[in-house]
């Protein structure tokens, strides 16, 4: 049974626990947080309850430079966030989905074991991203065991020459070692189960040719990456050395077509499938996306507290910066009347909004299934997804 969304991230990694009384009560704090997220809608537009969401930045220090990486065009302040500032959020927001990462490698921090610890006190799913250099045998138990829901791994390279021209200050070998690593220790029966491995893998220039060395990797760690295309293309250092011109991708194109053939192995032909389209975003900025969730449903903070819309509104200018949670709470922040203009904003003149205006990220998809209810729904929000002029 496909499960509609919110719930379909939100019981991220249920199946995996053991025991049917923590099955019953995972199952209830899942739905309690689908209960939030519909209450959210009969908030709108700018009085949402706390986010379903958070993504907070445990730490802005990073081992690596990679190529495409936001932190080469905004200065960084390589920070830690304080223990007790984390565990205030989570005691106030108390999400059901929380992401650690930001700018940096969060195993960098040394209080990373304690923050998982403290989340799952209030039962959230947790997800983490890592670039996977500093994931020793130590460090490999000590994940395995935090209760982590899902890790992911951004490789952006299946050959040693693309990866570590895109990972600068990275070792495409060490890094699969510590893969390999990583599933081992996972295999070991232990209480709470291993967190779900997922590989990311950005298209971009550099790697654009990848696809039969990433197609040996996929059998080899047994894991179907995930293809996104690379960011931030609308900054010019930033497309200078990731984007790809439209005769690359005709040449690219030129090459897999015939591998699409039905005598291809199925999981050849649909990585191929997959690599084509998303190469295509991986060329120039894509346009705009319609609908964004985000601001009734989500925030992003940083090391330092300082609190975003999401991860793709931050810049040099802090524009979109809505407050501060070393010098105010998170509730304070999440009704102020910053959020709450902004909130105006996306809906009624969402063309006029710094950064929002032309990111593309979107959630059409959550639209489509949100359908059915656009009778009830308010009706800015209602003609905001249809794409409507208010």
């Amino acid at each position: 049974m496909k499960i509609p969304y919110p719930l379909n991230r939100l019981l991220l990694g249920l199946g995996r626990e053991r025991g049917v009384l923590r099955k019953v009560h995972r199952a209830a704090q899942r739905l309690g947080g689908a209960a939030r997220a519909a209450r959210a809608l009969l908030f709108l537009p700018d009085r949402p309850p706390m986010p379903i969401r958070i993504q907070i930045e445990n730490t802005n220090r990073c081992n690596l430079q990679c190529i495409m990486c936001g932190r080469q065009y905004r200065a960084v302040f390589n920070k830690d966030m304080p223990n007790d500032v984390f565990h205030r959020l989570m005691k106030e927001i108390r999400p059901a989905y929380l992401t650690i990462n930001g700018d940096g490698e969060p195993l960098l921090d040394g209080g990373l074991p304690e923050k998982i610890r403290a989340a799952k006190q209030w039962g959230c799913v947790i997800s983490m991203p890592t670039n996977m250099t500093l994931m020793n045998e130590e460090r490999a138990r000590a994940m395995a065991k935090s209760g982590l829901d899902l890790l992911t791994v951004s490789l952006d390279g299946a050959t040693k020459e693309s990866y570590e021209a895109i990972r600068v200050g990275a070792r495409f070998e060490a890094v699969l070692e510590n893969i390999r690593r990583f599933q081992e220790i996972s295999r070991e029966p232990q209480t709470p189960p291993p967190p779900e491995l997922r590989i990311l893998f950005v298209l971009q220039q550099k790697n654009l040719f990848d696809y039969e060395a990433c197609l040996a990797l996929q059998r080899r760690l047994g894991i179907k990456f995930q293809l996104v295309p690379v960011k931030y293309l609308d900054r010019a250092e930033i497309a200078a050395v990731c984007a790809s011109s439209a005769e690359t991708l005709a040449r690219l194109e030129a090459e897999l077509t015939p591998r699409l053939s039905a005598e291809a192995p199925e999981d050849a032909r649909e990585l191929y499938e997959r690599w084509l389209n998303v190469a295509k975003k991986a060329c120039a900025p894509a346009g705009p996306g319609r609908v964004c969730f985000k601001p009734w449903s989500t925030a992003y903070v940083d090391a330092q507290g300082d609190v975003y819309p999401c991860c793709l509104a931050v810049d040099a200018k802090q524009s979109l910066k809505m407050g501060n949670v070393a010098s105010a709470s998170f509730k304070d922040v999440w009704h102020g009347e910053r959020y709450r203009a902004y909130r105006r904003d996306m809906l009624h003149r969402r063309d006029d909004v710094p950064i929002c205006a032309e990111c593309p990220a979107g959630d059409e998809g959550l639209q489509f299934r949100f359908s059915r209810w656009f009778r009830w729904l308010p009706a800015p929000l209602h003609r905001a997804w249809k794409g409507e002029k208010t």
